[in-house]
C-alpha cells in the first residue's frame, strides 16, 4: 500500500508538470490565477529586504564559465514565446557554473519587464534570468538561476543593442532572431565578480518548480529609457498582453525565508577579460573559427576578439530571402572568382583618379559603416564615374577560389544616364572591391585615418579628423601594375540588387591589424551577402604579372579558410 501511494504521488507530480507545459497560461493577473505547483509555499519572486551578510563562505561560492562561442554553430536563437523573450540554447554551449562541486549548464535565458524581484522595495525596469540546470537532470529539476537587474537611465546598454539586437526584438509569438558571429554571455553581466543575493524558491512561471536556487547579482546594470521602451511596447505597454502587467509574476511572500548576501569575489572567467575556458565542460567539444579545440585546455583570445559581434537583421540569412531582382536576376553579386588558365585576360579598361578628401563623414547605418564624400573619379573605358561612397563587409562578400577574406571594402562610383525607354535620369554604378587579410604585425594606416580605432555607435555620424585618401591603399593608384584586378558583370549586393553594374575586385590584398579587425567586428560580423551563381559569366583578369609572388610570412600567417593573396 505504501508503494502504491508513493507511485500515485510521483505520478501526480509528473502529471502536474506535464499539464503546466501543455496548458496555456498568461500574465493577466500577474500569476495569481496559476494553479499547478504555483500555490505551494516557498514561491518566487520575492522582495529582498533584509539579507543576511555571511561574507565569503565557500558553501555559496559560484564559479562561472561563460566562454566566447560560435553562435551559428551553437544554434543560438532569440525567441518570442508568447509570454516573453527568451534566448534558446539547444546545443547547451553558452557555458556553465560550478556550485558545491556540481556543474550547472546554461539551459536558456529569460527576460522580464518590469523586474520580478525587488531589492529593498525597489523594482527595476528589466530582469534577465539565466537558467542553469544541474548536469544530468531532466525537466525542471535541480535548477539554479542567476539574475541580473537593470535600472532605467540615460546610458545605453551595449550588450543588449550590439549582441542581442534589442532594437529589433521578435515582435510576435513564434518569431525568432538567429545569431551569427561570436557570443559571450559573460559580457552581459557587469556584476559577475561582485556579490549576489542567494535564496531558495521556485521558478517564476508554471510549473513553479520548487527547490530552485536563486543568485541575484548585487550590481545593478544600466539600460536606457529607449531600450526599456523597446521591450515594454511588446509587453507592459501592449494592451493585448497581460492587461498592462508586463511579463512579470507578482511578488510572493518570503514566509520565513531569508536571503543571504554572498560578497566574496566569484571564481571563473566569465567576464571575458582573461583567458577563457573554450567550452561547457570536459565532455563537450567546441568549435571555434572552424577549428576543433581540445576542451581540456584554455585558449588565449586576442583583446579584439569579436565576441560581442552583431549580425544585422538584413543579413540574417545572407540575403537568401530577398525578393525582386535579388531573387530573379541572373547576374547577381557577389561571386566566387575562380582562377585558372581559362580566365580571359583584358586590357586596362579601368583607371582611377582619386583625390584626398577632407571632411568625409562615417555613418553607422545599422548594417555597416558608410563613408561619404567626394573621393575623386574612376574611368572605365574612358567614361568617368564619381566615387561618392565606401562601405565595409565582414567577412568578405567576394571569394577567391572558394576562400573568403576577413574584410571587404567596396568603393561606389556613379554617373547619371538617360533610360532609353522612359527618358528618365537614372544612376549607373561601378564598384571596386578591396580585400584585407588579418595581420598581427601590421596595421593599415588607411583604416586608422578612417577611425577604425573608434567607430561610432548605431545611428551616429562622425566627421573624420584625417583626409580620406584611397591612394594609401596598395595597388589602387596603379591598377595596371603587377597586381591588377578582376572584372565581371554584376549587381548591387543589397536590395534592390540592380544589375548592369560593372564590378571590379583589386588583386592586391591589403593588411588589417588584429585590433582594427576586432574593432569592426565588435559592431558587425556577418554583414555579407552569400555568394551568387556565376550563370556562365566570365571573369576577366587584368594585370602585368597574373600570379605575383607572395611572401611566405604573409601566406603562413593566414588561418585555414581565409584568403591567400594571389
Amino acid at each position: 500500500m505504501r508503494w502504491s501511494w508513493l507511485c500515485l504521488s510521483l505520478c501526480a507530480l509528473v502529471l502536474t508538470a506535464s499539464l503546466a507545459h501543455a496548458q496555456k497560461w498568461h500574465y493577466k493577473r500577474g500569476g495569481d490565477d496559476w494553479d499547478w505547483g504555483c500555490r505551494r509555499g516557498g514561491q518566487s519572486p520575492v522582495d529582498i529586504t533584509n539579507p543576511a551578510n555571511e561574507g565569503g563562505a565557500d558553501s555559496l561560492e559560484l564559479e562561472f564559465h561563460y566562454p566566447a562561442i560560435n553562435a551559428w554553430q551553437s544554434k543560438l536563437k532569440l525567441v518570442h514565446t508568447g509570454n516573453g523573450i527568451e534566448l534558446h540554447n539547444p546545443a547547451r554551449k553558452l557555458g556553465y557554473l560550478i556550485f558545491r562541486k556540481a556543474k550547472y549548464v546554461v539551459r536558456e535565458v529569460r527576460f522580464h519587464g518590469p523586474s520580478e524581484h525587488y531589492i529593498r522595495g525597489e523594482r527595476f525596469a528589466i530582469e534577465m534570468q539565466i537558467i542553469h540546470q544541474r548536469h544530468g537532470a531532466t525537466r525542471d529539476d535541480d535548477l539554479l538561476i542567476t539574475s541580473a537587474l537593470f535600472r532605467a537611465s540615460n546610458k545605453t546598454n551595449k550588450f543588449l543593442n550590439d549582441t542581442l539586437f534589442w532594437e529589433q526584438l521578435p515582435s510576435k509569438k513564434g518569431e525568432r532572431t538567429i545569431f551569427d558571429g561570436y557570443f559571450q554571455l559573460g559580457q552581459s553581466v557587469v556584476g559577475l565578480h561582485s556579490g549576489y543575493y542567494f535564496y531558495t524558491g521556485t521558478t517564476t512561471q508554471p510549473p513553479c518548480a520548487s527547490g530552485t536556487q536563486w543568485a541575484i547579482f548585487e550590481t545593478i546594470q544600466d539600460i536606457s529609457y529607449r531600450q526599456v521602451a523597446d521591450y515594454n511596447r511588446l509587453f507592459k505597454n501592449n494592451r493585448a498582453f497581460g492587461q498592462g502587467n508586463g511579463n512579470a509574476r507578482n511578488l510572493q511572500p518570503i514566509a520565513g525565508r531569508r536571503a543571504i548576501l554572498h560578497n566574496h569575489k566569484a571564481k571563473g572567467d566569465g567576464d571575458g577579460q582573461d583567458s577563457l575556458p573554450v567550452g561547457p565542460g570536459p565532455e563537450d567539444n567546441v568549435h571555434h573559427a572552424g577549428l576543433e579545440v581540445d576542451p581540456e585546455r584554455s585558449v588565449e583570445f586576442p583583446d579584439a576578439m569579436p565576441n560581442r559581434a552583431s549580425l544585422p537583421k538584413l543579413y540574417m540569412y545572407g540575403g537568401d530571402e530577398w525578393t525582386g531582382w535579388c531573387s530573379k536576376g541572373r547576374f547577381q553579386s557577389p561571386i566566387d572568382i575562380r582562377i585558372g588558365a581559362g580566365n580571359p585576360h583584358g586590357d586596362y579598361e579601368m583607371v582611377t583618379a582619386y583625390e584626398a578628401f577632407a571632411g568625409a563623414q562615417v555613418l553607422n547605418t545599422g548594417e555597416t559603416f558608410e563613408y561619404t564624400g567626394n573621393f575623386g573619379r574612376m574611368y572605365v573605358s574612358g567614361v568617368p564615374y564619381t566615387a561618392h561612397q565606401v562601405t565595409f563587409h565582414s567577412p568578405s562578400e567576394h571569394r577567391i577560389d572558394g576562400r573568403s577574406a576577413p574584410l571587404e571594402m567596396q568603393i561606389f562610383h556613379a554617373r547619371t544616364v538617360l533610360n532609353p525607354v522612359t527618358g528618365a535620369k537614372e544612376p549607373e554604378y561601378t564598384i571596386l572591391s578591396v580585400l584585407f587579410y588579418e595581420s598581427a604585425e601590421e596595421e593599415s594606416e588607411f583604416l586608422n585615418d578612417l577611425s577604425f580605432n573608434l567607430l561610432p555607435g548605431r545611428g551616429l555620424t562622425k566627421v573624420l579628423p584625417a583626409p580620406f585618401n584611397l591612394y594609401k591603399l596598395k595597388g589602387v593608384e596603379d591598377t595596371s601594375g603587377a597586381g591588377g584586378y578582376y572584372s565581371y558583370a554584376g549587381s548591387l549586393s543589397k536590395p534592390p540588387c540592380l544589375e548592369n553594374v560593372k564590378r571590379f575586385v583589386l588583386r592586391t590584398i591589403q593588411p588589417i591589424g588584429t585590433a582594427q579587425l576586432g574593432n569592426f567586428r565588435y559592431h558587425y560580423d556577418g554583414n555579407a551577402r552569400h555568394v551568387q551563381p556565376r550563370n556562365a559569366r566570365g571573369v576577366v583578369v587584368h594585370g602585368v604579372n597574373l600570379y605575383p609572388e607572395v611572401a611566405p610570412t604573409v601566406r603562413d600567417s593566414l588561418a585555414d579558410g581565409s584568403l591567400l593573396p594571389l
